[in-house]
């Protein structure tokens, strides 16, 4: 899996997830934390880089569950996405 940052300029701002980029075996379950920048809040881990939907978790603190699609890249990403605090 790889982890990105989702939302904008917080990846410039500072906002961090860990870990980056890890290789595991299909369907293990992956602690991730979320590093949110001054002027950034956490809204939550998503599966994939679209982050419309329902996310994974809200807590900034989160296990998942890391499963590849077969056929489809064994890339799975995780995206931390972070607003602005307004």
């Amino acid at each position: 899996f790889r982890t990105v940052i989702g939302g904008t300029g917080a990846e410039s701002a500072g906002c961090r997830a860990t870990p980056s980029s890890f290789e595991v075996l299909d369907s293990s379950e992956v602690i991730f934390e979320a590093f949110a920048a001054e002027g950034y809040t956490f809204m939550g881990w998503f599966i994939g880089i679209d982050t419309s939907g329902t996310p994974e978790s809200t807590d900034a603190i989160a296990s998942i569950a890391i499963n590849a699609t077969l056929g489809v890249s064994q890339d799975v990403v995780i995206t931390a996405l972070f607003a602005p605090v307004i």
